[in-house]
């Protein structure tokens, strides 16, 4: 699987291990279709409330590494890459 080097927050941990993850676990991951993503934000860089609540007005601010889950063929991949918006 390829592996993004975008500079990053050790937020997420090794990202070789969540590959390894998605490897071991990747019959979970069989319904996506390739190019289907996830997109995970640590919760203390998305301005959210507990309970996943924002105050209004508040917007999740683009740039903030994420980790992405991205199904290719042959299994999925984890990388990181910056929140582009919703």
């Amino acid at each position: 699987m390829k592996r993004n080097e975008l500079s990053w927050p050790r937020t997420f941990g090794d990202i070789g291990s969540w590959q390894r993850t998605l490897d071991r676990y990747g019959d979970l991951f069989v319904a996506m279709q390739p190019g289907s993503r996830i997109g995970i934000l640590p919760r203390e860089t998305s301005d959210s409330l507990p309970g996943g609540e924002r105050p209004e007005g508040r917007r999740i601010p683009v740039g903030l590494p994420m980790m992405v889950w991205q199904a290719e063929q042959g299994g999925m991949s984890a990388r990181i890459e910056r929140f582009a918006g919703m």
